[in-house]
């Protein structure tokens, strides 16, 4: 299997700017990790011996992706919760062996597998709720395109730092229609791509000192800055030459207002 996988992890080894945006595993990664793992270990230990096979399976698809991922994390962070999000189908596996085992004992032992199941369903409801709200994703693309509308105006600049934030437009183009894009070559459906072609530093460089007043898509705070040429143009032209007016923080983003100095008059 590692002989077949090879040439995709060669191939894919030249995307690695893909997972840049990658910062290090936080408290609430670790601890999304953890207390599965360690709900995992406490039902297989209620299993009988002859479920071993059951439990080395479940155990191994609960503990190993995550575990393996959060200790590249010291080398290189690649730690997302929903990258490995199958090893949850262990945790379910144990999670109903040890409720059938306590179900299969006496008649007592059906009492306490019935409470067991009912705390499981009662402890994902609110997991449930969470998931399919838009605090869930990474970043809430409505809102983002709220922020643009409110804080833009037509003939704006408009700048995606990094370039794959550009993205997000995607969702509501109609809120980005009247700003122009300073960056961009060719548009994603132009060039064919996810993110678009962006122009090479020094025209990024030249059409930033063109505009007046600039709206920014940036990362939230905290998330690593993009280290590519392209990208430390943008910054350094707007430190230099703009004044920052405001921010208006939204999940998953920061839209940034910037203008000439005694350009911040209100929209």
């Amino acid at each position: 299997m590692a002989a077949a996988l090879a040439p995709l992890a060669v191939l894919s080894s030249r995307q690695s700017a893909q997972v840049a945006w990658i910062g290090p595993p936080g408290a609430g990664a670790l601890l999304g990790y953890v207390v599965p793992a360690l709900a995992g270990l406490l039902c297989a230990a209620l299993l009988p011996a002859a479920a071993r096979l059951l439990r080395s399976l479940a155990l191994a698809l609960l503990i190993l992706p995550g575990g393996l991922l959060l200790l590249s994390s010291a080398i290189m962070p690649l730690y997302v919760s929903r990258y490995v999000l199958y090893e949850e189908a262990g945790l379910a596996l144990l999670l109903g062996a040890a409720l059938d085992h306590l179900w299969r004992r006496r008649c007592h032992r059906r009492l306490l597998a019935a409470l067991a199941a009912a705390g499981v369903l009662v402890a994902l409801v609110p997991v449930g709720l969470h998931l399919r709200g838009p605090e869930s994703r990474q970043d809430d693309l409505a809102a983002i395109a709220r922020a643009v509308q409110a804080q833009g105006r037509p003939g704006d600049g408009l700048l995606f730092m990094p370039g794959r934030r550009r993205g997000w437009q995607a969702a509501a183009p109609a809120a980005y229609a009247g700003l122009v894009d300073l960056a961009v070559r060719e548009d994603p459906r132009a060039s064919g791509t996810l993110y678009g072609v962006e122009l090479p530093p020094a025209a990024v460089r030249a059409r930033i000192l063109t505009a007046e007043r600039i709206v920014a898509l940036r990362a939230p705070a905290g998330e690593p800055a993009d280290a590519a040429p392209v990208e430390e143009v943008k910054r350094a032209v707007l430190r230099a030459h703009f004044r920052l007016c405001g921010t208006t923080e939204v999940h998953g983003a920061r839209v940034t207002v910037y203008a000439r100095p005694g350009r911040c008059d209100p929209a």
